[in-house]
């Protein structure tokens, strides 16, 4: 009959054991629950570890998190190709968690190019590659911000990435273990000796030029949560083996304390990663990404 118009009904896509409509429309694409989440490692103390190793300390983290509704994609780096259609890992509707390195460079030639595994740069040197990772995220999700779980030096990759563009792509920061206001004592001392990575260390001293640019001025208009390691003693003082708590601290944020211990030469700094041993705080990332 005239004047009857049907509606095309939108494609289906099935994952977890769930079909829906796939994610295509403005409303679904814009939808902050379906935003990617980016994953990003800590200070490697040597540059004879591979970066892999550095990302799979994340590994417990991303598969109970795919228990919970996100997605595992993996891994990528700035070679990751960019050949798929924009949106491609997007389209399901169910947001992916992606652990990225900072650690990784290319070095162009006229017809080819070369991976290079580049450490001991500076941390404003790893917040410009994070800008490219995103980009890629973004490009391959279709999704026009995302979250990042940042642990260790990582979260000061991210804060400053925030800083330096003032960017806008970032829905919300977990940080995990961020010397936020730098290492101190024999941390700081031993750092360029035992990981000789110089440039990082250097950065990362609460004294640094670095610690002074990151901290001056208001954090970013987004949610941050931080969680904090507590129940080592460092030169008389609380922190979790590497940083101390009052430097972990972070003003503006929302702050939480995990109570754990140092066991022998694994400081707790590490073992917050191990979800199995902390489940609180694979509850605390939960909390945050569902809000």
């Amino acid at each position: 009959p005239k004047g009857i118009v049907f509606e095309e009904p939108l494609p289906q896509c099935c994952v977890f054991g769930k079909c829906r409509d796939c994610c295509i429309t403005p409303e679904c694409q814009n939808d902050p629950a379906t935003f990617p989440i980016i994953i990003l490692h800590g200070h490697a103390v040597s540059k004879e570890v591979s970066a892999e190793y550095s990302l799979d300390g994340f590994n417990k983290i991303q598969r109970k998190l795919e228990e919970d509704g996100y997605l595992n994609a993996g891994a990528i780096s700035l070679y990751t190709s960019k050949d798929a259609p924009k949106g491609v890992w997007g389209i399901s509707g169910v947001p992916v968690s992606i652990k990225t390195s900072y650690y990784f460079d290319i070095f162009e030639e006229p017809e080819n190019y070369i991976v290079v595994q580049v450490k001991s740069e500076s941390i404003d040197i790893y917040a410009i590659r994070l800008k490219e990772l995103i980009e890629t995220v973004r490009y391959k999700t279709g999704k026009p911000k995302v979250t990042i779980i940042a642990f260790s030096m990582g979260g000061l990759v991210a804060r400053r990435y925030l800083q330096i563009f003032d960017a806008d792509d970032v829905e919300k920061l977990i940080l995990i273990g961020v010397p936020n206001k730098g290492i101190v004592g024999d941390i700081a001392n031993y750092c360029p000796i035992v990981g000789g990575e110089r440039l990082e260390c250097r950065d990362m001293n609460s004294n640094s030029l670095f610690m002074n640019k990151l901290n001056h001025g208001k954090l970013p208009d987004i949610p941050i949560y931080n969680i904090i390691g507590s129940g080592c003693s460092m030169d008389k003082e609380d922190g979790d083996g590497i940083v101390l708590n009052e430097n972990a601290m972070l003003k503006g944020a929302k702050n939480f304390i995990v109570r754990g211990k140092c066991e022998g030469i694994k400081p707790l700094h590490t073992q917050l990663l191990d979800i199995d041993k902390y489940p609180e705080v694979h509850y605390l990332i939960l909390n945050a990404l569902k809000k």
